[in-house]
């Protein structure tokens, strides 16, 4: 299974949580869980990053860092030191992708195998070839 957590300000990021999600469906991922962070209650996001071993994020930009909602879960799961993931990230932007670069530097930090390259999306320009492609390729790896 898959969890997807997200945050966004003005829908773009969701937009692409959700087209992710259809992929992975589509491509024979059964169990996906999708979490919007300024919504969900860290407590029900880690139970689900523990449940599953694909664990997808996704943030916008926010004065060139990543949206607040999801550096409270990225720090939650660095001090609680999850372990093995297989691992996807993507962010949008405006004119700096500095969520995509945080997303980067957490994936190394905890050692986690990232999956697919990133997708980057520019302010409101969404590819949904692109994100379709990132959910045939993170499903081919879990299987």
């Amino acid at each position: 299974g898959v969890t997807i957590v997200y945050g966004s300000m003005y829908g773009h990021t969701e937009q692409i949580a959700e087209a992710i999600a259809q992929s992975l469906s589509a491509n024979g991922v059964r169990n996906i869980v999708i979490h919007n962070a300024s919504k969900s209650h860290i407590s029900y996001i880690l139970e689900d990053i523990y449940k599953y071993s694909g664990i997808i994020i996704g943030g916008n930009t926010y004065c060139n860092q990543i949206n607040p909602s999801i550096e409270a879960v990225l720090e939650a799961i660095e001090i609680r030191d999850v372990k093995n993931r297989n691992f996807g990230y993507f962010g949008s932007f405006a004119w700096a992708d500095g969520a995509v670069k945080r997303l980067s530097s957490f994936a190394e930090k905890m050692k986690w195998d990232n999956i697919c390259a990133p997708i980057k999306q520019k302010q409101g320009m969404f590819d949904e070839e692109a994100c379709d492609a990132f959910g045939k390729a993170f499903a081919a790896k879990l299987f």
